[in-house]
């Protein structure tokens, strides 16, 4: 699988062709506004609305995740960890 982080500026040339398997600013825009409002904050006390509000500060640092995760061929630990909370 080919992987590359760019910018929505660099993520098409000329003739609008897309990088093949890259990830750009809109792309991770989009996820972030289909992401459903109104669930639990996971274990870092993050919510989606929090996320929402800070957008464009939210797609630079996950750019920079997605890049240095693909740099770096690892997940962080700390990722696979996750809290189930009884109703």
């Amino acid at each position: 699988m080919t992987f590359k982080i760019v910018d929505d500026d660099h993520a098409a040339g000329d003739d609008n062709e897309q990088i093949e398997g890259s990830v750009t600013e809109l792309e991770i825009k989009n996820a972030i506004k289909d992401m459903r409002n109104g669930k639990r904050a996971a274990i870092d006390n993050i919510t989606v609305e929090m996320i929402k509000v800070v957008t464009d500060t939210t797609v630079g640092n996950s750019r920079d995740i997605f890049r240095l995760i693909w740099e770096q061929e690892r997940i962080p630990e700390n990722w696979r960890t996750g809290v189930k909370v009884a109703p």
